[in-house]
This record gives C-alpha cells, sequence and structure tokens, in this order.
C-alpha cells in the first residue's frame, strides 16, 4: 500500500511540475523540495532531498539527491546552501520536515519559526522526529524517487491501521507551540531500507516531555480521544476497536469503549495496560489521574 502511495505521488509530482517550473520550461533550471531535513549541534545542519530531471526528457530520468548547508542559524544554514548550487529551489511539494536528535532547545524554536516564514513550504507538511535527519534522508530505496513520500505514506498508512491521529501537520504543531499546548511527533527509524515508526515523542514549547514506545502511543491517543478505532494487539490479545470515549473524573479516568471480534483476554488487558500507562506516564503527561475504569462492550 505504502509502495502504491509513492509511485503514485511520484508520478503526480513529475506530470503537473517539472515541466512548469514556475514559468521555467528547462526542467533541468529548477530543484522540487520534496523533504527538509534538520540537524543540530555546534551549527544547524540543513539537508535538502530534491527531484530533479536531470534535463532528461523522459520522466524515468527523475532522481533525487541531497543538498547540505551549516550555518549558526537556520537562515545561514539555508544561505550556505543556496551557494552551492545554480538551480531555483521549489518548496511548493514538500511532504516533511525531518529534525534530527541532535537539535537543541535554543534550536528548535529558531527552525519552527524559521520554517513558519519560509512562505513556500506549505503549513501541512509532516513534521517528524529521528536520530539522525540527513541520514534519514540519505538512505536509498529502490521503489521510490524521494524519501519525503515515504514517510507521508508511511505515516497514513499507521493511522489507518491502527486509528492513532498523529496530528504532526506543521500548523498542528505551531498552533500547540504558539498557546503553550503539548504535541507529539513521530519517531522514526530505518529498518533494512525501510522506514518504520518506533513511536512518539511529547512536547511542550520545545522541550521534551516523554518518549512514548508504539504501544503507549497508542494508549495515549485513547486517553486524549485521538483515535479514530482500528486493529489492537496487546501480545496474543487482541480487538477490532470500534469506538471510544475517556473522560477524567477527579483522579480517575472512565472509559467507555466498543470492539468487536475481541480474544477472550483482551477486556482484561487493555483495563491493565491503561493503568499501567497512568502509573507510568501520567504525571508528566498531564492527566493527573491514579486510576482508568474501563468498561468495555465486545461483540458489536
Amino acid at each position: 500500500m505504502i509502495k502504491k502511495f509513492v509511485c503514485a505521488a511520484v508520478a503526480l509530482l513529475l506530470i503537473f511540475t517539472l515541466p512548469g517550473c514556475e514559468g521555467y520550461r528547462e526542467t533541468d533550471a529548477c530543484y522540487i523540495v520534496t523533504a527538509v531535513a534538520f540537524d543540530g549541534g555546534e551549527n544547524i545542519e540543513i539537508s535538502l532531498e530534491v527531484v530533479s530531471t536531470g534535463g532528461g526528457e523522459r520522466r524515468s530520468d527523475a532522481y533525487s539527491e541531497i543538498i547540505t548547508g551549516q550555518g549558526k542559524t537556520p537562515e545561514n544554514a539555508m544561505f550556505s546552501l543556496s551557494s552551492k548550487i545554480s538551480k531555483i529551489l521549489m518548496f511548493d511539494h514538500c511532504t516533511a520536515l525531518v529534525l534530527g536528535e541532535s537539535v537543541k532547545e535554543n534550536q528548535l524554536d529558531e527552525i519552527i519559526n524559521f520554517a513558519r516564514e519560509l512562505k513556500e513550504i506549505n503549513l501541512s507538511v509532516y513534521v517528524v522526529r529521528c536520530e539522525n535527519a540527513r541520514k534519514l534522508l540519505a538512505l536509498s530505496k529502490p521503489s521510490a524517487v524521494a524519501r519525503g513520500f515515504d514517510i507521508v505514506g508511511n505515516i497514513r498508512e499507521t493511522e489507518k491501521d491502527t486509528g492513532i491521529k498523529y496530528e504532526n501537520r506543521f500548523f498542528e504543531l505551531f498552533a500547540a507551540y504558539k498557546t503553550g499546548k503539548c504535541y507529539k511527533l513521530p519517531f522514526l527509524a530505518v529498518d533494512e531500507a525501510k522506514i518504520i515508526i518506533e513511536g512518539e515523542t511529547v512536547y511542550h514549547n520545545t522541550q521534551k516531555k516523554e518518549y512514548l514506545s508504539n504501544e503507549d502511543s497508542l494508549i495515549y491517543s485513547f486517553f486524549i480521544n485521538k483515535n479514530s478505532g482500528g486493529k489492537v494487539y496487546f501480545g496474543k490479545e487482541y480487538a477490532d476497536v470500534v469506538n471510544t470515549k475517556f473522560k477524567r473524573r477527579g483522579k480517575e479516568f472512565t472509559a467507555s469503549v466498543k470492539v468487536k471480534n475481541e480474544s477472550d483476554g483482551f477486556k482484561k488487558a487493555f483495563s491493565n495496560k491503561c493503568n499501567e500507562f497512568l502509573q507510568k506516564h501520567g504525571k508528566k503527561l498531564g492527566l493527573e489521574a491514579e486510576k482508568a475504569k474501563v468498561k468495555i462492550k465486545g461483540g458489536v
């Protein structure tokens, strides 16, 4: 499914974008930016994944490459990068902003505001986290021209399978950041050249509050009512979750959960997982409850 999405996205990009290049008839006059990566440290490093046809006439001539630049600020890094190339950078089809673990708190603040001011980037772009942003984009994958499309395809497929609403578009992140609310970003890794979601990092402003595994991320999505339902597994226990409603009353969460096709031990496993989550992550995530009383209706 992800492969089909990637191929379709690349095809549409080449059909509708490359021939025009905003008035430029030569397809080798511009780079189509599909993802922007930020790594930190003493300097900020910006890496752009760009698609180019290399001047060829056939769509199959398209290829992606990585261009990097460094500087004390995101603006300096972008200037350094731009000075190395003669082509025009087009951000209209940028799909992902990738943040490396080396990005410091003050650098994250600068990056968020830099991305907001970069008017060429669509505010619906996906934002993700990983160990090393440049290396994530640089890893080749035969089935796709651009790694940025892989990221989007993986997130959409995971949302469909698990029901988790990641809400990691830039406009969602920026709104939470400006209003002092928490936001969460999927944490990506690479397994045999395939991008996978390992979990989520929860932030308040630019400060990391908590890291959640995939299982904890799933439970958290129920607590904050950001899950549309899907297949849920807890070891050998499983069910199709139809809908859930969690509500905090004092020091206790009450939860109404409808499931179908459930295993015999799913109800107990789900309740146990919710209470384990509260004990482990509740205070840091501001859930302010000591236990969860879960009522599960099965066989619907």
